[in-house]
């Protein structure tokens, strides 16, 4: 067949370009079908294998998912607080010097205790005074008797009676109010003339501090100790947005001192404030301790749970979740290969916690209630096994 040169010249370079497009496409497609590949193989492996070996050395050991009866909880955080009526500042009404310390920090003392004994002169001259008044007050009333004897037989003026009378009133009220200085220090009107007075702890509680040294010289507003009543300790909590809506006064909950978990402890809500606080949309709320708080100390950091309502769900140990960049999962055992055993990773997400369990919603399929072919304890070290994949230094399926 006798071909054109000019068509010829044209059929060439058509057939070069397709030819060139169609291997263009070819290598696209593969590169493409690559990257797909590699798009469908995690960088985090989503099966692990351990060894029998492995799994006896890290003591692995099974659960199932069980129905539990969950509590869902309503949660607080606050402190325990003192109020002001349970600490008290023992203090002297009189300037002196402190003759003696009779107390320890540390010490439970009764109202009235003796705290302090303080020297001060001063307090002779009102007890000489007191004394000599007591003397005049005694000549006094003698006098109005023989006034009034004289006026009513008309030998003296009714005038004489009365300034008797006059000077008997003031002369007891000088010694009143001497006696009430003599008190207020802790002198006892009737007792010998001394240089001392004591200070006495104004409430019963706790010398949390002393604030003053044997020999020291103290003014009237000088505080000498600082006493707290651990029976008015109560906590001061924090409830956020929609949560004050499940609770309610009389409500008990349970809390815990952050630096002691283990030890529940109980409390009774007697106040929720019905006013928000705009700047993190929380209530304030606080409770009375109902369970022995003698080990309590104010200022300490608290966590409570109120319990909301209970449900039935599906639930597994806490030990059984493991979580990894803030995603929660749990394994579950697949088959064997000779001395190998295969285990399935599954992102499940997290409900309520509650008595050491935790509710489950999975994401992929899990295994049905009952059967015991999830990892509990161990599940940490299969979440590390499964990371090794991000290198792709993991094991192959």
């Amino acid at each position: 067949m006798c071909i054109n040169k000019d068509f010829a010249g044209l059929i060439l370079p058509a057939f070069l370009l397709a030819v060139f497009f169609t291997a263009c496409n070819s290598t696209g497609q593969m590169e493409m079908q690559h990257d797909h590949d590699m798009e469908e193989t995690p960088g985090m492996m989503e099966e692990v294998g351990l060894t029998k070996t492995q799994i006896e050395n890290i003591g692995l050991t099974y659960t199932a998912i069980t129905a539990q009866k969950i509590r869902s909880t309503v949660k607080l955080t606050g402190r325990v607080e003192l109020p002001p009526s349970g600490k008290a500042i023992a203090s002297s009404n009189l300037h002196g010097k402190v003759g003696a310390v009779h107390v320890m920090a540390g010490t439970h003392i009764q109202k009235g205790h003796k705290l302090f004994t303080i020297e001060n002169l001063e307090v002779i001259d009102w007890q000489q005074e007191l004394k000599m008044k007591e003397a005049d007050l005694e000549y006094l009333e003698k006098e109005l008797a023989r006034q009034k004897e004289l006026s009513d037989e008309e030998i003296a003026p009714l005038k004489s009676y009365e300034n008797a009378k006059a000077k008997l009133k003031q002369q007891q009220a000088s010694v009143e109010a001497l006696r009430a200085k003599l008190a207020a220090v802790g002198i006892q009107p009737d007792s010998k003339i001394q240089s001392t007075f004591s200070v006495l702890a104004p409430m019963s509680g706790i010398v949390q501090h002393l604030l003053v040294s044997s020999g020291q010289f103290i003014d009237a507003s000088t505080p000498l100790a600082e006493i707290i009543n651990n029976h008015h300790l109560h906590l001061h909590l924090v409830a956020y947005g929609s949560d004050v809506s499940y609770l309610a006064k009389d409500q008990v909950l349970n809390f815990f001192v952050q630096s002691r978990p283990d030890e529940i402890l109980q409390a009774k809500i007697w106040w929720i404030n019905a006013l928000v606080d705009e700047d993190n949309n929380s209530y304030d709320v606080h409770a009375e301790i109902i369970s022995d708080h003698t080990n309590l100390s104010a200022g300490e950091f608290v966590e409570a749970r109120v319990i909301n309502q209970e449900q039935v769900v599906n639930s597994v140990p806490l030990a059984a979740v493991s979580i990894d960049k803030g995603l929660y999962y749990v394994f579950v055992k697949e088959d064997e290969h000779d001395d190998e055993v295969h285990y399935r990773k599954v992102q499940v997400i997290t409900g309520e916690t509650d008595l050491g369990f935790v509710e489950i919603k999975p994401i992929d399929p899990l295994p049905e209630i009952g059967d015991s072919v999830i990892v509990n304890q161990g599940s940490f070290f299969l979440m590390a096994e499964s990371k090794k994949g991000e290198e792709g230094a993991g094991h192959e399926h």
